[in-house]
């Protein structure tokens, strides 16, 4: 039997400026009706949650008053655990300067978790960007895919 079971995916361009994250966070909750609808949101968050996120440049600074870490808990999302690396910016210097960090990332709902049971979340490799694209496989892994 095919689950016809809608679902939504948020594609998301987080403010880089710590002024408007706020608002991103705001705006995006506003397009959500029903929390237990399946939901999943792919795109540069602009954040991090954690040191291991961040490799040079300034240490990360946890905040107990975090609005993307509140926003993620007000919503139930998870975090996608991504394969291919653990960063997806980088600020495209080789010397002591060099930053990289998990700005990019897949979040979902554990509805959407629960119809998308096989999902895969893929860093693949950086091409005139200083991002790395997401791809996210709904199925899980295809053969073709070479090198995970």
């Amino acid at each position: 039997m095919k689950d016809e079971t809608p679902w939504f995916c948020t594609f998301v361009y987080g403010c880089p400026s710590s002024a408007g994250k706020k608002e991103v966070w705001s705006s995006i909750s506003k397009l959500r009706r029903d929390d237990s609808e399946p939901w999943c949101l792919i795109g540069d968050f602009n954040e991090i949650l954690a040191q291991e996120e961040k490799l040079g440049g300034c240490p990360y600074e946890a905040q107990t008053d975090d609005p993307f870490q509140s926003f993620m808990n007000d919503h139930g999302l998870i975090d996608m655990p991504l394969k291919g690396g653990p960063f997806t910016w980088n600020n495209k210097r080789t010397d002591d300067g060099s930053i990289l960090e998990k700005i990019d990332r897949i979040l979902f709902n554990s509805s959407w978790s629960f119809k998308f049971q096989k999902a895969l979340g893929i860093i693949e490799p950086t091409i005139n960007s200083d991002h790395s694209p997401l791809l996210l496989l709904l199925r899980g892994m295809n053969k073709n895919i070479q090198g995970l």
